[in-house]
């Protein structure tokens, strides 16, 4: 299960804010479009899943062109969450979580897959500007092809909690 207290890496959000203003601010417009659906929408489960893909996808493809940075992915989840803070829906943080780190299953049966994963930025305590190398090589293959294999990628959080908590193994493909 993955962990839902994230309050510690919330409290980063100013710090990575004032440091980092670009890489935070990336994706901005999904943040701000959940914000907007959330006042409206009738069904928030949907929408909040909408923005977490989103997110995941234009990370991915910003890879994939070249845009070489997994921090922006790793702030703008935090921002999607705090969002849904502020909209009183918490009970939807795992929906955030699982499907902006492709946790969710995506099964082709007419291709086998190979799985590629990457983790969070860590060392965030002592630097907000820190990035992870394997997000950075998980990132770019998602999707691609390699032999016969369609790659998935998935970024796993840097929390022992989440993995004593067999998060790895709620992984249904």
């Amino acid at each position: 299960m993955i962990d839902r207290d994230l309050s510690v890496e919330l409290l980063r959000l100013p710090s990575a804010r004032e440091q980092l203003p670009d890489v935070v601010s990336r994706y901005a417009d999904i943040a701000i479009g959940l914000d907007k659906d959330l006042k409206h929408s009738a069904n928030p489960h949907q929408s909040v899943s909408n923005a977490a893909n989103s997110l995941w996808q234009k990370a991915c493809a910003d890879f994939q062109s070249n845009l070489l940075d997994d921090r922006s992915l790793y702030w703008r989840r935090l921002l999607l969450t705090k969002t849904l803070y502020d909209h009183d829906l918490e009970t939807l943080v795992p929906v955030v979580d699982q499907v902006n780190r492709n946790l969710v299953p995506h099964v082709s049966r007419s291709e086998p897959q190979a799985i590629f994963t990457g983790f969070d930025p860590f060392g965030l305590n002592t630097n907000v500007q820190q990035c992870n190398p394997s997000g950075a090589f998980a990132l770019p293959l998602n999707r691609v092809k390699i032999g016969n294999f369609r790659v998935k990628s998935m970024i796993f959080p840097v929390r022992y909690t989440d993995f004593d908590g067999f998060c790895v193994d709620e992984i249904h493909h």
